[in-house]
């Protein structure tokens, strides 16, 4: 089956910057955001999804720049996923409006651990790791932002290399997004 590879949360209205590069700097200001996301409190293995998103303005040179770090865990899984964003800044209109036109550079690290049970010796079965694998790779994303006093809308893309994570058999697809309010 194809399933969701993100983390994911619902408060996306606070977050911005990781799924679009192009909002960096866009307030004016020096902004962060942490979100926590705990399922199934109290079982092992339930998931838990962190997020920190830090971005501000560099007024001399119209632009923005910001830092996306999640550190993601499910089960057996850990994933973690550092960005640095760059924005650049064009007013639009009359309005007050600026339109970002931004690009993201990071890392990505998948670690499948050692904890298995299994009805069978793990040592049977290739595909389960019986000492814990990891691998990382290289990330880009990229976004249009637009705000203005009323309104604000984005659209872009993140995992534009579709990076594949061969010793733990992932290979990460391109998402698409589209936010507005």
């Amino acid at each position: 089956s194809i399933g969701q590879q993100d983390p994911q949360f619902t408060q996306y209205m606070f977050d911005r910057l990781s799924l679009n590069p192009g909002v960096a700097g866009t307030t004016g200001e020096l902004c962060g955001t942490m979100l926590l996301r705990q399922q199934w409190t109290g079982f092992d293995g339930a998931p838990k999804t962190a997020l920190l998103n830090v971005h501000g303005n560099i007024k001399r040179i119209s632009s923005g720049v910001g830092l996306s770090v999640f550190l993601d865990k499910l089960g057996q899984q850990s994933s973690t996923y550092a960005r640095l964003s760059y924005s650049f800044h064009r007013k639009v209109g009359s309005s007050g409006g600026t339109l970002g036109i931004g690009l993201a550079a990071g890392l990505m690290s998948h670690t499948l651990g050692n904890d298995w049970r299994a009805t069978q010796p793990v040592s049977s079965d290739n595909s389960i790791p019986s000492n814990g694998v990891s691998d990382m790779g290289w990330d880009l994303a990229a976004g249009l932002y637009y705000t203005s006093p009323t309104l604000w809308a984005g659209i872009s893309s993140t995992h534009l290399t579709e990076v594949e994570l061969r010793n733990v058999s992932i290979q990460q697809r391109r998402h698409f997004f589209v936010q507005a309010g």
